[in-house]
């Protein structure tokens, strides 16, 4: 019999570009959470900044393995600070990938 959680988890963990980041609960419970990938949503605003157009990220999704978060489940109004030092507030969490990751969208906090 294969333990069929633990292999689909181990598979998504090994992407290139995870890194480790901090999810802090409403509740003020702060964990560090390795293996987080980051999905890119919608950019900003473009600007003009020096003669070069810019656009700020605003919105990204971070996929964090279920069983990495024992019993932590993340919600609406958690922060994530990610590996660059910048603060997302989390909008929405649900549970995907036969329950074995949450995806959480985040709006980056300024």
């Amino acid at each position: 019999m294969t333990d069929f959680d633990n292999t689909i988890a181990d598979d998504l963990t090994t992407f290139d570009g995870a890194e480790t980041v901090t999810l802090t609960t409403a509740a003020g419970v702060a964990i560090t959470v390795p293996g987080v990938i980051a999905q890119e949503r919608s950019p900003g605003p473009v600007q003009l900044i020096s003669n070069v157009l810019t656009s700020e990220i605003n919105t990204r999704d971070f996929h964090m393995m279920k069983r990495v978060l024992g019993d932590v489940e993340p919600a609406s109004g958690d922060t994530i600070v990610d590996s660059l030092g910048h603060r997302w507030r989390v909008q929405t969490s649900r549970l995907a990938t036969m329950s074995t990751r949450y995806q959480l969208q985040c709006t980056r906090e300024v």
